[in-house]
């Protein structure tokens, strides 16, 4: 079995994407994104109008 998605990393994200992910950083002051948001990427807007910012809701350090 494989996963739905790859994981988006960041070298390889849309502008949208990265600024989700520097949004992450700089909430988490963290320099790493896990692969939980990292397959979230591939729906952004999806993922915020389900939830808000996810991971101002969320414990992203949780998931490591």
């Amino acid at each position: 079995m494989s996963a739905a998605h790859v994981p988006i990393e960041y070298a390889d994200a849309s502008a949208e994407v990265r600024e989700i992910y520097d949004d992450i950083m700089a909430t988490r002051r963290t320099d790493w994104i896990n692969n939980y948001w990292k397959v979230l990427a591939h729906h952004p807007q999806a993922c915020i109008a389900w939830c808000g910012s996810p991971w101002q809701r969320h414990d992203v350090r949780a998931a490591r």
